[in-house]
C-alpha cells in the first residue's frame, strides 16, 4: 500500500499523547508559546478547558508545521489559534498546502485504482488573540479570557463569518505592504531581536517597543532620508475601480492595464479586512465588495502622516492630493529598489516586484459577535 507522506507518517505528539480516534468535531488548539501574552495562567486555562489532548504548544516553525500536520492527520474541523496575526495567517497557509497536497494523492489514488477517498475540508479556525496588534480581534469579537475561550469552543453555538483573502503567490493574507509600516516592524523586530535583558523584553515586545522603534530609528531616518521609499509603478492587470473622494467615494472604472501610480510614495498597501492591530482602520474600504480588495496608496511624508495621524488611524482621512483609494482584483508593484515588505504583521525581508491579486482561498472564522439579523445565524 502507497503510504502518504502527510497522512500516514508518524508524527510527534503535543501536550500528552492523543487519542487514536480523537473527536474530529472537539475543538484542537494551536497555542504560540512566543506570542506577546501567550502566558503560563493562560496556556493552563486552555489545558485545563480542552484537555491536554487538544492542546498543541508551538514554539517554533517546525513545531507549527507538526502540529499542523497531525491536525490533518487527524481531521479535526475546528483550530483554534492562540497568537497573534502572523500565527493565524502562518497556521491557515500551513494547513492549507498540508489539505492540498493530501487532496493530490486522494485524488491519484482515486484515479489508479478507483479507490473512493473523499477529499479533506479545510477546518474553521477561531481567533485567540495573544499576540501584539490583534487585528482579527475586532473583526471577530474573541477575547482571551475564560468566557472567550468558552465560546470558541462551544460548537454547537457557533456562528461563523467568511474572511476574503489576498496572496501575494507565496502566501495567502488579509493585509500587507511597503511604506511606513514596514519599515517600522523591520525596526521593531530588529529592536526586538536584539533585547537580550529579561526586565527590559516585555517592555520592548509591546506597543512601547513599536513606540521606540519608531521614535528611534524609523522617524529620525525617515526624515533624514536615508530610508525613504523607492519609486514604484502600480499597474492593475484587470479592471479596477478608483474611490473618487470628490465624488462621494464614487466609483470611476479602469480600464485593465492601467497605470495606476508612477512615482514615489510612502504607502502601497492592500487588504481584505479593515483593521490594523490596535484599532488602526488603515484600510476603510475594504470588505466592501467580497471580490475586491482595497488598495491605498500614500503620497505624504512621515512629517503630514504625523501631523494627521487621527483622522488617518480612524480611517476617515480622505485627500485626493495624497491618498488614492482603489478597488482592485490583481495588481504588480515594482519598485525601484528593495524595500521592507510585510504582511499580517510579520516583516518579511526586502522586496523589488510582488504581484497581489484576490485569493481563491477564503478562510472561515468563528465569529463572536451575535447577529443582528436571524439570517446571519
Amino acid at each position: 500500500m502507497i503510504q502518504h507522506p502527510i497522512i500516514d507518517s508518524a508524527l510527534p505528539n503535543h501536550g500528552s499523547a492523543h487519542p487514536s480516534a480523537p473527536h474530529k468535531e472537539h475543538p484542537v488548539l494551536l497555542f504560540n508559546r512566543r506570542a506577546k501574552n501567550a502566558s503560563d495562567s493562560i496556556a493552563h486555562h486552555c489545558r485545563r478547558m480542552l484537555g491536554d489532548e487538544y492542546f498543541m504548544s508551538t514554539g517554533s516553525l517546525n513545531d507549527a508545521e507538526s502540529a499542523c500536520r497531525q491536525i490533518v492527520q487527524s481531521g479535526y474541523q475546528t483550530v483554534l489559534c492562540g497568537g497573534g496575526d502572523g500565527t493565524m495567517v502562518r497556521t491557515f497557509n500551513i494547513i492549507l498546502n498540508y489539505v492540498r497536497e493530501s487532496n493530490r494523492w486522494r485524488e491519484e489514488r482515486r484515479n489508479r485504482s478507483g479507490e473512493i477517498l473523499p477529499n479533506i475540508a479545510m477546518p474553521v479556525f477561531g481567533f485567540l488573540p495573544l499576540g501584539t496588534g490583534n487585528s482579527l480581534q475586532r473583526v471577530t469579537g474573541t477575547q482571551a479570557n475564560q468566557r472567550g475561550i468558552r465560546t470558541l469552543m462551544d460548537t454547537a453555538h457557533q456562528h461563523t463569518m467568511q474572511l476574503p483573502l489576498l496572496t501575494d503567490g507565496d502566501d495567502h493574507f488579509y493585509f500587507g505592504g511597503f511604506g511606513f509600516d514596514s519599515l517600522l516592524l523591520q525596526h521593531y523586530t530588529s529592536l526586538k531581536d536584539q533585547t537580550q535583558s529579561t526586565f527590559i523584553k516585555p517592555f520592548v515586545h509591546s506597543v512601547l517597543g513599536y513606540v521606540l522603534a519608531g521614535l528611534g530609528k524609523t522617524l529620525p531616518r525617515m526624515v533624514l532620508g536615508y530610508d525613504y521609499m523607492p519609486e514604484v509603478c502600480v499597474r492593475t492587470r484587470n479592471e479596477a475601480w478608483y474611490v473618487d473622494p470628490r465624488r462621494g467615494d464614487f466609483l470611476v472604472p479602469i480600464e485593465a492595464g492601467t497605470v495606476l501610480y508612477e512615482g514615489r510614495v510612502g504607502l502601497v498597501g492592500a487588504a481584505t479586512s479593515s483593521l490594523y492591530g490596535y484599532g488602526f482602520k488603515a484600510f476603510p474600504l475594504a470588505g466592501l465588495s467580497q471580490n475586491r480588495f482595497h488598495l491605498r496608496i500614500a503620497t505624504f511624508g512621515a512629517g503630514r502622516a504625523l501631523g494627521q495621524l487621527l483622522p488617518i488611524w480612524r480611517g476617515s482621512y480622505r485627500c485626493h492630493h495624497d491618498m488614492f483609494d482603489f478597488l482592485a482584483t490583481d495588481v504588480d508593484i515594482e519598485l525601484t529598489k528593495p524595500f521592507a515588505y510585510q504582511h499580517s504583521g510579520d516583516s518579511l525581508g526586502e522586496r523589488s516586484s510582488l504581484r497581489w491579486r484576490m485569493s481563491q482561498e477564503s478562510i472561515k472564522l468563528i465569529d463572536a459577535y451575535q447577529p443582528l439579523f436571524p439570517s446571519m445565524t
